[in-house]
């Protein structure tokens, strides 16, 4: 509980100084390092990227700026709870937080890590790697601003949390049934013209994979309504009986969450600018290949759901803990 205790207390200066950092990163940007993250790219742009092509000499001040009004915030998060200032500062934190999900990844980054459980590794390139540095300042900023603006340990979820839970696993099983029937070379949702380079030898085994991430996903999300999210199975050994670290569920549903509602909303701009006729369409964004543009939408949704049911799981441990500590 006290090493608990003292993590939450550092998170706002580790969110300090994570922003501080990438600050650095972005001065010297503006003055002309190499490695800005941002450069013009197809990929890019058909993965429903926002920033993409801006000039580091105008675009790298005004990252810098941010990142150092950022890191004041976390450091000013520090101060006593209930204050005026603080009240005010956490709105901006969580604007911090909402902004860099959503305007700084895009669909690479979800497609990468498929891609890194196959092997593959063709997709980790800085462009995308800075994405994931970006979302690692964001889950620093958002525990920040959430153990600032705790309320009493008592306050539970209420019914919104089973709808949450329905759709975090819905979501991802939906999206499983179609790769797996594309790795069976199924055309579902998808032309046989489209689904070609997607039923080779190779190509079947990824897809495979990809169906069967989706399908554990959902299993671990089950995770955060049943006994042994809390409590570690018979089956474990060494561990068996043990009380699961609130943390260590909570810290990677939140990453997946992010990683899905950002792709999500990434490929649902791309989709949309082609519909739209503001970018050339792809095979991909066809009415027929509908089982390739709804990863769209069910990623979104997945990421959503999986916020909520991660938060309301959040909110049952931590009156657990406080229904335990009381009877103590």
């Amino acid at each position: 509980m006290t090493s608990h205790l003292a993590l939450r207390h550092r998170w706002p200066a580790l969110a300090a100084a994570w922003w501080l950092t990438y600050a650095g990163l972005a001065v010297a940007w503006s003055l002309g390092a190499p490695g800005w993250p941002f450069a013009v790219e197809g990929a890019a742009a058909q993965a429903g990227a926002v920033l993409v092509g801006i000039d580091p000499a105008t675009a790298a001040p005004v990252v810098a700026a941010f990142s150092i009004a950022t890191a004041a915030a976390n450091l000013a998060l520090r101060r006593s709870r209930g204050t005026q200032r603080r009240r005010l500062i956490l709105p901006f934190a969580w604007g911090t937080v909402l902004v860099t999900v959503l305007v700084v990844p895009d669909a690479r980054l979800l497609l990468t890590f498929f891609q890194l459980m196959t092997g593959n590794v063709s997709g980790a390139v800085w462009p995308v790697a800075n994405q994931a540095v970006c979302v690692v300042g964001a889950l620093l900023t958002a525990a920040a601003a959430h153990t600032a603006g705790e309320r009493s340990p008592g306050r539970r979820a209420s019914s919104w949390s089973r709808l949450a839970m329905v759709c975090a696993v819905g979501a991802p099983l939906a999206y499983a049934t179609i790769r797996g029937a594309w790795a069976l070379g199924l055309p579902v949702g998808a032309t046989e013209t489209f689904l070609a380079p997607y039923t080779a030898p190779g190509a079947r085994l990824t897809e495979a994979i990809i169906a069967g991430a989706a399908t554990v996903g959902a299993l671990l999300t089950v995770g955060l309504v049943r006994p042994w999210g809390e409590t570690f199975p018979r089956w474990l050994p060494g561990l068996a009986g043990r009380r699961v670290p609130p943390m260590l569920a909570v810290i990677p549903a939140a990453a997946a969450a992010i990683l899905l509602m950002s792709a999500g909303v990434a490929l649902s701009r791309g989709i949309l600018a082609m519909a739209w006729g503001l970018m050339p369409a792809t095979p991909a964004a066809e009415l027929a290949n509908w089982g390739a543009w709804s990863a769209a939408p069910l990623w979104a949704l997945w990421g959503l759901a999986l916020a909520a049911a991660t938060y309301a799981y959040h909110l049952r441990r931590r009156s657990t803990r406080a229904v335990v500590g009381g009877a103590s």
